[in-house]
């Protein structure tokens, strides 16, 4: 299959994340989840404080790369196993976009709340990711870039196989100073 023959928008299921679609009664908890200090690490700039207009516009937008083939992005619940709860926190994003139809690429990205960090949330998600891109998208390559000082989102990267392939020296100006961005890759083997 490919991403022209996906239809309806995936629903992948790991043994601790379930990733969807977002909706737009998930913009409240992306205002809270999406703190400053989550943000920090993002290359984009957030505005803060993240407000409800400001995620219902990115779920939108969300929605709106799908349907034109150009991405996904995921909501990530967490399967806590407890059964009092009705249902799984919506824990972060993880998303597969600017897919390069000819060249069979795509860029992951993701982000996780501060208070699910460490628990191995962004590491089975990317899994899941990597496995839907390869074998039923039919993509070749996914890639991602990092802040240099993204320890932890490096280590996840590189857990998942994703080997770095360079480095961009101050490429993004945030928070007053230049950054160096590290380039990773995995090919579909």
């Amino acid at each position: 299959m490919s991403i022209l023959k996906v239809r309806t928008f995936p629903i992948l299921n790991g043994e601790n994340v379930k990733l969807r679609q977002l909706c737009s009664k998930d913009a409240k908890r992306i205002t809270k989840l999406l703190t400053q200090e989550v943000s920090y690490y993002l290359k984009a700039i957030i505005p803060n404080p993240y407000k409800i207009e400001d995620a219902l516009k990115f779920i939108n937008e969300g929605h709106r790369s799908f349907r034109f083939k150009k991405g996904f992005i995921f909501g990530i619940d967490f399967i806590t196993g407890d059964e009092v709860l009705s249902s799984s926190p919506f824990v972060g994003i993880i998303s597969i976009e600017n897919i390069d139809k000819i060249n069979r690429n795509a860029e992951v990205g993701y982000w996780i709340g501060k208070e699910y960090w460490n628990k191995g949330i962004a590491t089975e998600s990317l899994t899941l990711v990597i496995d839907y891109a390869f074998n039923i998208l039919d993509l070749h390559k996914l890639y991602a870039s990092v802040f240099v000082q993204n320890v932890a989102s490096i280590h996840v990267l590189e857990k998942c196989s994703l080997r770095k392939e360079g480095e961009l020296y101050q490429q993004k100006y945030k928070h007053g100073k230049f950054h160096n961005i590290l380039l990773y890759g995995i090919t579909k083997k």
